[in-house]
């Protein structure tokens, strides 16, 4: 389904008065650009979307970039056998799909929203006309687009390296770090991604990663609150996921 054009609205960058929408702010490459340069990014695309609704195809040709406004949502690809796997999860203020965009090639990936969640797009000649223009602006795109070149190097690392335990131990913590907020038994990982989202971030079929959660439970390591799981102790994971660990 094609997004639908809208007036702007207080999410939207508004090209009279450039304000930012609050999603936004956590994105430093929009700090860059003076008034008239946010201005001309006012023209948005403005969309919300169902719970487990697809954004972008795998394949298609690229559109964006795109910036989640609310909500989260879980990039991944798509394998000839089936399989899928996850690369990314992004949350509100989250920046995607802007390689695509740059390079004028298909989406390297498929997105799905993990809940309900709103999504803008930028107008694709307009950005990337300013990327050209202003050498400030094309920096802070470069630095961004090199920091998801380094995550994307560390993730291969530890899905090439790493045991399938000391993978699930990874995950856990990245996104106790990413998505976590303090319960009574400590601290919850609230997003909603299922059994069989976080086996895909593992790279591992639902089966291996289940057995290893029941082991991680068996030993008090992850414990559940509802359909939630927490870490009593977030620092252990870190050391079961350590190619090196310390010596007792």
């Amino acid at each position: 389904m094609p997004l639908m054009k809208k007036p702007l609205c207080r999410r939207c960058l508004n090209p009279e008065t450039a304000v930012v929408p609050a999603a936004c702010r956590k994105l430093e490459f929009l700090e860059s650009l003076d008034l008239p340069e946010l201005g001309r990014l006012g023209l948005l695309v403005h969309r919300r979307f169902k719970k487990r609704e697809v954004v972008l195809h795998e394949g298609e040709p690229g559109r964006g970039p795109f910036i989640l406004c609310s909500g989260s949502a879980k990039l991944y690809l798509n394998h000839p056998d089936g399989r899928m796997q996850i690369v990314r999860i992004v949350s509100a203020g989250d920046m995607f799909g802007l390689a695509h965009v740059l390079a004028a090639t298909p989406n390297a990936y498929s997105v799905e929203t993990l809940e309900k969640s709103e999504v803008m797009m930028f107008e694709p000649q307009q950005f990337n006309a300013l990327a050209h223009e202003s050498p400030a602006f094309c920096s802070d795109l470069v630095r961004l687009l090199a920091q998801e070149l380094n995550s994307a190097r560390e993730i291969h690392r530890e899905l090439s390296y790493k045991t399938g335990r000391q993978r699930v131990a990874q995950i856990l913590f990245r996104l106790a770090q990413d998505y976590g907020r303090e319960s009574g038994q400590g601290v919850l990982i609230d997003i909603p991604l299922s059994r069989s989202d976080l086996a895909d971030l593992a790279a591992m079929v639902p089966e291996t990663f289940i057995r290893i959660l029941k082991e991680f439970k068996a030993e008090g390591t992850v414990l559940t609150e509802g359909k939630f799981l927490v870490l009593p102790n977030p620092s252990h994971l870190t050391e079961i996921s350590s190619l090196f660990p310390s010596p007792s």
